[in-house]
């Protein structure tokens, strides 16, 4: 379980205020994914596989940039993820209630 003065040091860190912000600019290429879904044979195939590298990248760049900011990442089979809950509940209501640390 992580303390709530730890929380706060990980909270206040540039690099976890740019990981979240990174998680929320990805809801833009996942919509516009599902948005250009049904129109797959008009628009062109490099268009979409284009959305799903910046899609990943973006991804990969936001977990190693909350990773750096010290948040508690547990080796889980092949991947990685938070497994302390009061962490992952922080997290949760900074993506998605533009709360400040």
């Amino acid at each position: 379980m992580i303390s709530e003065g730890e929380l706060g040091k990980i909270r206040s860190s540039g690099s976890y205020r740019a990981s979240i912000w990174l998680t929320r600019f990805n809801f833009i290429p996942f919509a516009v994914l599902v948005w250009l879904g049904p129109l797959r044979n008009a628009a062109p195939g490099p268009l979409f596989l284009l959305i799903w590298v910046l899609l990943g990248a973006s991804i990969m760049t936001a977990l190693a940039l909350l990773h750096r900011s010290g948040a508690p990442f547990v080796r889980s089979g092949l991947s990685w993820e938070v497994r302390d809950r009061h962490m992952t509940r922080q997290i949760f209501k900074d993506v998605f209630w533009l709360r400040r640390p």
